[in-house]
């Protein structure tokens, strides 16, 4: 999706991708790469697709939890959790935290940090430290959910 107008373009021109099937395919694609949309009315489409898609998948992981697939149930809460943070599955899941991209998430990388987890684990020094190499304020990565070392609450 390097031309937002080109793929819209080729939704609107073949008959293929005329159904709601393949408008919701592609307003999901343009948000997963994060596609600016070429008109206003799109962007509310795919606000209602999220929300319609996110309603399948909870339907799914009840099934296959009733059905005792465990790997299926992660993998379906695996990819809700990447439909409502709008991130692609190639992208560390370190940008899902505020003022963290794919640049700083390298530098994270490069520093032995890969996961969530271990931003977790690490006392509010380390912190400190991995954001001061990383170019970026304390206050940014000390906020990572389920922190309640710091001055702020878990969210």
């Amino acid at each position: 999706i390097n031309d937002p107008n080109s793929l819209f373009g080729v939704f609107t021109q073949h008959s293929a991708f005329g159904s709601a099937h393949g408008k919701a395919f592609l307003l999901l694609l343009a948000r997963f790469e994060g596609a600016p949309l070429p008109i206003s009315d799109y962007i509310n489409d795919t606000k209602m697709v999220q929300d319609q898609v996110t309603r399948v998948l909870k339907a799914m992981v009840d099934i296959a939890a009733e059905e005792g697939l465990f790997d299926i149930v992660l993998r379906l809460c695996y990819l809700s959790q990447l439909l409502v943070q709008g991130l692609p599955s190639s992208e560390s899941e370190l940008c899902q935290l505020p003022s963290v991209d794919s640049t700083v998430a390298a530098l994270m990388h490069s520093r032995g940090v890969t996961t969530v987890q271990q931003l977790k684990q690490m006392n509010a020094e380390k912190l400190r430290k991995l954001a001061a190499d990383c170019l970026l304020s304390s206050g940014d990565v000390s906020s990572v959910p389920g922190d309640n070392r710091g001055s702020r609450s878990g969210r």
